[in-house]
């Protein structure tokens, strides 16, 4: 069945001046059963009639101090979450937690605003991206504007580097030989074992 869907309710202001505005108002009666409260509002507003755009303002109560308003829908579709008029699709001023359930659990992404700090299965980022869990990246990851190579593989239980260079192990500066190490050496069966063979520096 399709045809003409014509409004349940329309609301009807008839005043024509700047920033003219209709709103639905949901209230209670107090537990005195005296008085009312209002706790959610919705408001259109219209800035100028002679370019009729619109936008709405949604309201809620989160005390006896009255509604504030938490999300706003712009004349240009854009959403803002938490202030005024954003330039995005969806602005949000705060944090940003997207987890499961009820929102009480570890959350999958989490954005900090007074930081911009960004924490996947992390609620407290200390660095610019923390990550609890495995990741796997299928590009290069650079430090400080230089590429980090990845030449350490691993087969099995095994690693090993495919590069033909020299390694070095506590040293800082470019070691001179296939293997340079600043320290004790100590070769054995296990970490309890006694010592095959015991270098030391």
């Amino acid at each position: 069945n399709t045809g003409t869907l014509l409004p349940v309710a329309a609301l009807y202001n008839a005043d024509v001046s700047v920033n003219n505005v209709v709103g639905l108002s949901f209230r209670g009666d107090s537990n005195s059963g005296n008085t009312f409260f209002e706790f959610a509002k919705v408001e259109a507003y219209v800035p100028d009639h002679n370019a009729p755009k619109g936008f709405l303002r949604f309201f809620t109560s989160g005390s006896s101090a009255g509604v504030t308003e938490r999300v706003r829908i712009g004349s240009d579709g854009n959403v803002t979450v938490g202030g005024a008029f954003g330039t995005n699709r969806l602005n949000v001023l705060g944090d940003v937690n997207f987890t499961s359930g009820a929102g009480t659990g570890v959350p999958y992404f989490y954005l900090r605003s007074a930081d911009g700090n960004i924490g996947l299965g992390s609620a407290n980022p200390q660095n610019k991206l923390e990550v609890v869990g495995d990741l796997n990246v299928t590009g290069s990851i650079y430090q400080g504007g230089n590429i980090i190579s990845g030449a350490w593989i691993v087969s099995g239980n095994n690693i090993y580097n495919g590069n033909s260079g020299n390694v070095g192990i506590g040293t800082s500066t470019t070691p001179n030989n296939k293997l340079n190490v600043i320290g004790d050496l100590n070769v054995a069966t296990s970490a309890t074992a006694a010592p095959s063979l015991f270098i030391s520096s």
